[in-house]
Order: C-alpha cells, then sequence, then structure tokens
C-alpha cells in the first residue's frame, strides 16, 4: 500500500510472517502525515502472489526487498520492520548500509543462538527428511475454509483477544479472500507454514549484521518467546558498527550506554497499540517533536534521562524531554512526570 505524500522522505513498514501490510494502517495513519509511507505484502502474503514453487527461502525474500528499494529509486529509505520482516530488513541494511538512513526493528532478528544449536543438534538428514515430510503434507493440505467472513472475523477474534471490534474486522476483511465456492480463507500460502531446514551459517548473518551503520531501534517484549539479543549475545555482533537503542519494554534501565527498557509484566510480540507505535517510531525516525516512550504492558511511560539520551543519539538538540504517556489500566500516573492518558491494548496476532 502506498500511502501518498511522495515529495515526504520515504518510509517502508515491513510485516512479519503469515501477516499482511494492512496490520500496518494504524501506524501508517500515522506517519503518513510526515512520511511517504509505503507497506508491501512480502511475497506469499496478503496481496502478493504465492511463490510457484513455494520457496520462501531468506534470500529469496531479501531480494525481493531490495528490488522494492532498487525500485522506489531514493537515495536512502528509513525501514519499520517487524519479526520475519526485521529478519529481511536486517540482512538488507547489511548488505546495502548506504542506502539505510534509520532502521526500527521489532523482534526481527531470527532465530537466537539457543534455537540454531537445537536444530543442528537434530542433525542435518533428519532435519531435511522432516522438511520433505512437510512440505508433502502442505502440498495436499487444503487451506481452511470459513462459511462466511463473519465466521472468519470470529476466529480473528478468538486467536487476538485484544483486538477491539474494528481492528479485528479490518485485519479480517484484508486478511482474508473469497473462493469460488463461498467460502473465505487467509491470503497466506499454506506453504509458509514449512519454513526452510537450513539458512545460511550463523557467521554469515552476524557478518551483516556487523556492516550496519544507520542509527538502529530494537523492539522486544520482555516476557515474548522472543529472545532478548542482549542476553543471548547478538547484541555484542550489533553493537561492533551501529549506534543502537534498545527497548526491551518496561521499567528504565540504561547499560552500556544503551537504553533498555524491561518490563516485569506481559508483554506480547508487537503488544503496541498502533497510535502509540506511531508516536515512538516517528521520533526515533527523525521527528523533532519525539518524547521518549516506552511499552509496558498496557502501559506506556518514558522520562527525561531517556530522552536526553535519545535526542543525544538522534541529532534532535529540539527534542523535547519529559514522559507524554501514562497508564490508563490502573488510571493513575506514573512517577515519571506523566502529563496525558492514552487506551493502549497489546495485540496477537494469528
Amino acid at each position: 500500500v502506498d500511502w501518498g505524500n511522495p515529495g515526504a522522505p520515504p518510509l517502508i513498514l515491513q510485516h512479519g510472517g503469515r501477516d499482511h501490510c494492512r496490520s500496518w494502517d494504524w501506524v501508517a495513519e500515522e506517519l503518513a502525515k510526515d512520511w511517504h509511507v509505503i507497506a508491501p505484502d512480502l511475497r506469499g502474503h496478503g496481496d502478493s502472489a504465492w511463490a510457484p514453487d513455494g520457496n520462501y527461502e531468506m534470500n529469496a525474500f531479501v531480494y525481493d526487498f531490495a528490488q522494492l528499494v532498487h525500485t522506489l529509486g531514493h537515495d536512502q529509505v528509513t525501514i519499520v520492520a517487524h519479526s520475519l520482516g526485521g529478519n529481511i530488513a536486517s540482512r538488507f541494511t547489511g548488505l546495502y548500509p548506504e542506502k539505510v538512513r534509520r532502521f526500527v526493528n521489532i523482534e526481527g532478528l531470527g532465530p537466537s543462538p539457543k534455537t540454531r544449536a537445537e536444530r543442528e543438534a537434530a542433525g542435518y538428514a533428519n532435519r531435511f527428511r522432516e522438511w520433505i515430510d512437510k512440505r508433502r503434507a502442505a502440498a495436499g493440505r487444503i487451506p481452511r475454509r470459513y462459511p462466511s467472513i463473519e465466521a472468519a472475523y470470529a476466529r480473528m477474534q478468538e486467536e487476538n483477544s485484544f483486538l477491539t471490534d474494528e481492528q479485528a474486522r479490518h485485519l479480517t476483511i484484508h486478511g482474508a479472500s473469497r473462493n469460488e465456492d463461498g467460502t473465505w480463507s487467509w491470503k497466506f500460502d499454506p506453504y509458509l507454514n514449512v519454513w526452510p531446514f537450513e539458512d545460511v551459517p550463523e557467521f554469515r548473518t552476524e557478518e551483516l549484521w556487523a556492516a550496519i551503520t544507520c542509527p538502529m531501534l530494537l523492539l522486544y517484549g520482555a516476557n515474548s518467546w522472543a529472545s532478548n539479543p542482549e542476553k543471548d549475545g547478538r547484541l555484542d555482533v550489533l553493537e561492533i558498527g551501529v549506534e543502537i537503542a534498545v527497548a526491551i519494554l518496561g521499567y528504565l534501565e540504561r547499560s552500556h550506554d544503551i537504553v533498555f527498557l524491561h518490563t516485569p509484566q506481559r508483554t506480547d510480540r508487537f503488544g503496541i497499540h498502533r497510535r502509540v507505535a506511531g508516536q515512538i517510531l516517528e521520533g526515533f525516525c527523525g521527528n523533532p517533536l519525539f518524547q521518549a516512550a516506552g511499552v509496558i504492558g498496557q502501559h506506556v511511560i518514558g522520562n527525561d534521562r531517556i530522552a536526553r539520551h535519545t535526542q543525544g543519539m538522534l541529532g534532535h538538540g529540539d527534542c523535547p524531554a519529559g514522559a507524554i504517556l501514562a497508564s490508563h489500566a490502573m488510571n493513575q500516573a506514573w512517577p515519571f512526570g506523566a502529563q496525558q492518558q492514552l487506551e493502549i491494548e497489546p495485540q496477537h496476532r494469528r
């Protein structure tokens, strides 16, 4: 989706696996005032075509992304990417560091070192055979069919209980398509349930990370299943070549001149209300009105110390400090000078 405003700086919003570009609509609506927002569907997702051979290897995704940036024709782009999209964009940014001005990565560094090691321990031949078996099963699998769009909508609500009715309906309408018999199915290719059993060696991925030169914001949920890159060692690799701010969504702690926001409460993958996410991302990506904020489950907070550090890293001397968001669930301000209350709704995806 191209949100218009072609004279503004280009901003690519890249969704994650088995998602679609319209899940960015709430963020894009906020950012499109100051940016030329482009939100593409990955191959096999949303309204993009399914790969004829079911090829969803990382190299193919990265090639598609590189072709998109090349076709847009800008000297530099800013990227905000989630999960699989973040993994793709990280590799692209390492391959073409001169093409990326700012990069926000939301839980998108790929499998942790522990997960990679566990997979390797299963043995190459075993993983190869398992992949073949799963591909055969996928070839004979008929995508689930819902008798009506309302039935698909009910499923979306069931699996994503934190979505509002409006959000669930919006994501269902854009995430499902009607079959010839009048039933409805999700748009993503069933072969996306069978990920390649082999990727490039870990040291090759780290080589690309180390080549990133633009400022980079990592967002991670403290209680997400995704591994914390600070604890699993991947952050050490990233710090070689790039200035980083890391939000581990929660209470404030500063370590090694990097901003960390840890949380003792439950946060989900990209569990941020889209309007609030728009404000946070807008600030990191270059809006001088940025006021640093971190996400705590259903609460958003910030403070002067974080704002000062962030404005220094981004070079915005006129960035106003101070918290702007407070808890609504506890109906009280956090002790960081909170000024305003917004409704925050963490969001689950399928």
